[in-house]
């Protein structure tokens, strides 16, 4: 892949190698176009920016390429957990606050491969994203929700021992019907917990896609997760977690559905990993994330915010 391809087409354009140089003074995340970074070492510098331009400047054959990082492999401190999405029925859902029911239905499809290395002497390990990876699942009005997670920059640990809280909240700031803040995360909240919990943050990038026509099979709008354009939105620092997850929207758009106490607000808890089997797959452990969609219902249906906690199973 050539270094500053942000969509992956071969293609090196002027806008992508102005991308990159907005990435390298801090006025965009890396995960706008993670390929400006050429050596994956989480910043895009001067020799980084100097292949995009030699990108920009020569074709797809002759180009300078992206370093993938290594893929880490069990052996060095916990290993690889590959946490394959289970479809239903499983644990796996997706609930919002625009009804109090599980709203998802399959396909569930995707995976997430996490890293950890060796617990201290207080058992806890650090963990982190091994490589850029999507997941999605269809909804009940067969629309589906197709989500990026990018590696560059996620960070987490799991308590082998357990007695570290690992709750984490995604709250929004909407203001009203006007534009809202970026939406903050946190992140080690609420009681201490038991062995094997885990939470972490990464760069994240949801995309909703509608239903496809002509016979509008959920399968088919869940297929579009491998083609949709992640860099048209932005993407946000959002925590998972095996313990509780928040999303939180305040001063919602005041057509928005659910609406208590002021506030939009929707909670579900994981299930922990076990330190003993962190590397054999579908093995114990459900994650739960925050999920927030501003001005998400269209306007000719009344508008709204929605906040929304995704639930996967291994």
């Amino acid at each position: 892949m050539c270094v500053g391809d942000c969509n992956e087409d071969d293609v090196v354009r002027i806008t992508e190698v102005q991308t990159c140089i907005n990435i390298a003074a801090g006025t965009a995340p890396l995960s706008t176009c993670p390929n400006c970074d050429q050596d994956g070492s989480g910043t895009v510098d001067s020799i980084d920016l100097g292949a995009t331009v030699d990108s920009f400047l020569s074709d797809a054959a002759t180009c300078p390429q992206v370093v993938a990082p290594p893929t880490p492999t069990p052996g060095g401190g916990l290993g690889v957990r590959v946490f394959t999405i289970a479809p239903k029925p499983s644990q796996s859902g997706f609930f919002t606050s625009v009804v109090p029911i599980d709203v998802s239905q399959n396909p569930f499809v995707g995976e997430i491969r996490l890293v950890a290395g060796d617990p201290g002497p207080d058992g806890v390990a650090p963990i982190s994203v091994a490589e850029d990876t999507t997941i999605g699942w269809a909804v009940l009005d067969n629309s589906a929700v197709c989500i990026r997670i990018f590696a560059a920059g996620s960070s987490g640990t799991i308590d082998c021992d357990g007695g570290t809280p690992h709750g984490v909240r995604l709250t929004l700031d909407s203001n009203g019907s006007g534009p809202g803040e970026t939406p903050v995360a946190e992140t080690g909240l609420g009681a201490p917990v038991g062995p094997g919990s885990a939470s972490f943050t990464a760069m994240v990038a949801v995309v909703n896609v509608p239903p496809v026509p002509p016979d509008f099979n959920p399968a088919n709008a869940v297929a579009q997760c491998d083609t949709v354009d992640f860099s048209s939105v932005p993407a946000v620092l959002t925590p998972f977690t095996t313990a509780t997850a928040t999303a939180r929207i305040e001063e919602p758009h005041p057509s928005s559905t659910g609406i208590t106490g002021g506030v939009l607000q929707v909670q579900r808890t994981g299930v922990p990993f076990s330190c003993d089997t962190w590397t054999d797959s579908d093995s114990a452990g459900v994650l739960v994330l925050p999920v927030l969609g501003e001005d998400q219902v269209p306007q000719d249906l009344g508008g709204g915010d929605v906040a929304s906690v995704g639930v996967l199973d291994d």
